[in-house]
C-alpha cells in the first residue's frame, strides 16, 4: 500500500493495527505482542529502506521483521527456561 505525500511515521502508523494483530497470532501473548510492534517500528524508523523498494515492500518488510523478532523472542524465552530449569530442581531437594 503506497500513499504518496505520507511521511515513513505516517505510512507505519497506518500498518500499527495490522502489525499488533499478527504479532498476537505469532506470540499469543498480548503484552510480547505490543513489545514485538515496537521494536519492528523502531527498526522500520532507523532503517527506512523499504521506503525505496517501491509498492508493497513496506508490509513485506513489516511481515518480516514482526516474523524473525517474534521467533528471536521466543527462542531466547525458551533458552531462559532451559538456564533455570535446573535450578528449580536444586531447590527441589
Amino acid at each position: 500500500m503506497d500513499r504518496p505525500g505520507l511521511s515513513d511515521a505516517e505510512r507505519l502508523a497506518l500498518e500499527t493495527d495490522w502489525l499488533h494483530r499478527l504479532a498476537l497470532r505469532l506470540v499469543h501473548d498480548v503484552h510480547t505482542a505490543e513489545d514485538v510492534v515496537q521494536d519492528t517500528l523502531l527498526a522500520a524508523l532507523d532503517r527506512p529502506h523499504w521506503a525505496r523498494q517501491g509498492d508493497g515492500s513496506l508490509r513485506a518488510w513489516l511481515t518480516g521483521t514482526v516474523r524473525n523478532l517474534a521467533r528471536l523472542g521466543q527462542r531466547g524465552a525458551a533458552r531462559r527456561a532451559e538456564r533455570a530449569a535446573p535450578h528449580r530442581d536444586a531447590d527441589a531437594r
